[in-house]
């Protein structure tokens, strides 16, 4: 064999090689892709499983109505079980309820913690039935 000939098998067992290596890879990576697909379908499937019922209509009143009796905690409840912000106004609100009962702040502060998260709340809840009504 010459040197050329050598030169031409290694040119064409590198080719084949490449050829087999590609063609392997892009079954892996079809099969991989598959089975992505699958566990991202059965992910999904389950997150709507966990997902909390859509809010009725007839709970934007009832929020509004709790607050404005002053049921904050109701009202924050029935808030959270809507949107993650509320959580943040719901932990406020237990801290500032805490600190209140702990005699750490006074009735003036914690009026005024209320009032706040309130008007924040009524936010949320103006935010959110804009969103539900597609504006």
């Amino acid at each position: 064999m010459t040197p050329s000939d050598l030169f031409a098998s290694a040119i064409w067992f590198f080719t084949f090689y490449l050829f087999v290596r590609d063609y392997w890879h892009t079954r892996q990576t079809k099969a991989i892709r598959e089975s992505l697909n699958e566990i991202h379908a059965l992910v999904l499937e389950t997150y709507k499983e966990q997902q909390p019922a859509p809010m009725p209509d007839e709970t934007m009143p009832k929020i509004i109505a709790f607050l404005g009796m002053g049921n904050l905690k109701q009202a924050l409840y029935l808030l959270v079980e809507e949107t993650l912000e509320a959580v943040s106004l719901q932990s406020q609100f237990n801290q500032g309820e805490k600190r209140y009962n702990l005699g750490l702040s006074n009735f003036d502060e914690w009026e005024a913690l209320k009032r706040r998260i309130k008007n924040d709340a009524l936010e949320l809840v103006e935010k959110i039935s804009k969103k539900k009504s597609g504006e």
